[in-house]
């Protein structure tokens, strides 16, 4: 029997090497991919690292812009007008030493904010600011964010306007006008002197409706015996000089003033001021005539709005005063603000209808009148007074500055009584003024230079990232 052999497979030692040698390179290769992964992962986590710290740094920047754009609505622009990028008691006006937040969180995380005044508001409308914030994430990354922010103010009266003003007893009215878009009673009543600070003209009585000397009551008296403009007469009954700067009044009574003593008299009366040479100013050879057509006309002379607020800039207001703790629902049993830029409201509508609140009360809130911007006695803080279906009364030896907005009509939005020896500075707007008392009102350069910034719209633009 013969025996099959398998043939076996026979290998040369160089097989063997060649084999031996493609392992060699294939685990190393192995090691170079797996070590370049290694890298390339490494790598990644820390781009991903950097770009999430970067990413914080830009959100805690971001956070420090929020913060200044809060500053200039909360607490206003007086101090950062006085002394920004140099200032040494207010951070948020140094720029070698800004305001620092710290973040809660992880360690380390931080912003800080400065404010830089561009075109400084109110000489400036709009006015610009610069906000300039830095934002740390906790680790090596850094950056740093400005916005440009404008503020504009709402289109407010500034001084005393009302729809209907009663005059009696002998108030004075200072630097400032009473505009109004009803009829005005016994104004041989109401003395006014100098030049109205606000809006460069004589400080007067301008009305949409009738100005007289007559008692009444009412938004509107067509029946008046007492007219200030009589028209029966013609052209010499546009121009009366009886009362205290009367000569400057307008209403729908009047007229031009062409070939009168009243045409272009305040030049005379109180210098060459700018206004009135300047062809775009209200002022401008003023007066040219005393007449007021319509409620449009009053309004657009002054840019005004009536109301005088959106129902959105109440709604900011009303918010202000919630996180200030000053929002009430009724006339009595509320406290005195303390914040630098406040913001009073009272809802009186659902719980307290007709409420009176008595302006006595407040306290903290009393300075000289006639003040300069840069006097001592100048107090550099605002108030705004809300009153929403309720009435005031400003009496009582009061002697306090704010803006004063009643904002209801009748029944409701009366100042009663401004008697008793009374000082006021500043605004007010009202339904009905009763002035039948010895009250003195006054606009000064104080409060004109230290306007609340909760009656400013602020807007940003401009967003940079200055280090990229």
């Amino acid at each position: 029997m013969s025996l099959t052999r398998t043939p076996r497979l026979v290998t040369s030692k160089d097989d063997d090497g060649a084999a031996l040698l493609t392992v060699i390179v294939l685990t190393a290769f192995l090691v170079v991919a797996s070590l370049s992964m290694a890298f390339i992962t490494i790598t990644n986590l820390g781009s991903a690292r950097s770009a999430q710290q970067a990413g914080a740094a830009v959100d805690a920047a971001d956070a420090g812009l929020a913060q200044g754009v809060a500053y200039l609505r909360s607490n206003g622009l007086s101090t950062i007008n006085a002394c920004s990028p140099t200032c040494t008691n207010e951070p948020y006006g140094n720029s070698a030493n800004p305001k620092k937040i710290t973040i809660n969180g992880k360690a380390g995380q931080y912003y800080t904010v400065w404010i830089e005044p561009i075109a400084p508001y109110p000489a400036n409308k709009p006015g610009i600011y610069r906000i300039h914030t830095s934002g740390v994430a906790g680790g090596p990354a850094a950056r740093a964010v400005t916005v440009d922010v404008s503020v504009t103010p709402f289109k407010v009266p500034i001084g005393i306007m009302a729809d209907t003003v009663t005059g009696g007893g002998n108030a004075g009215v200072h630097h400032e006008s009473i505009l109004s878009t009803g009829c005005i009673y016994k104004r041989s009543k109401i003395e006014f002197d100098g030049i109205d600070k606000a809006y460069g003209v004589p400080a007067a009585v301008y009305s949409s409706q009738v100005i007289n000397d007559d008692a009444g009551s009412g938004q509107y008296c067509p029946n008046t015996k007492k007219p200030l403009h009589e028209t029966t007469s013609g052209n010499a009954g546009y121009c009366n000089s009886s009362f205290d700067q009367s000569k400057y009044d307008m209403d729908l009574n009047g007229g031009s003033l062409v070939g009168t003593p009243c045409y272009n008299s305040a030049r005379a009366e109180f210098g060459n001021l700018p206004q009135f040479n300047d062809p775009t100013h209200i002022a401008y050879n003023f007066p040219t005539t005393s007449k007021i057509a319509n409620d449009k006309a009053l309004l657009d002379m002054f840019g005004l709005r009536k109301p005088p607020f959106t129902q959105a800039q109440l709604d900011q207001l009303r918010t202000i005063a919630l996180s200030q703790g000053n929002y009430w629902t009724s006339a009595s049993g509320w406290t005195s603000p303390d914040e630098r830029a406040a913001v009073m409201y009272f809802d009186l509508a659902a719980s307290d209808p007709g409420g009176v609140v008595d302006l006595k009360d407040l306290t903290g809130w009393s300075r000289p009148v006639d003040q300069s911007a840069t006097s001592t006695q100048c107090d550099t803080r605002s108030l705004i007074i809300i009153i929403e279906g309720g009435n005031a009364r400003l009496n009582g030896n009061e002697n306090m500055f704010g803006s004063v907005f009643l904002i209801s009509g009748s029944p409701y939005g009366k100042i009663m009584k401004a008697n008793g020896t009374a000082y006021f500075t500043g605004s007010l707007y009202a339904n009905e003024l009763d002035l039948t008392g010895t009250a003195d009102l006054y606009m000064d350069d104080c409060f004109l230079a230290n306007q609340s910034p909760a009656l400013a719209d602020v807007e940003t633009f401009n967003y940079r990232e200055i280090d990229r």
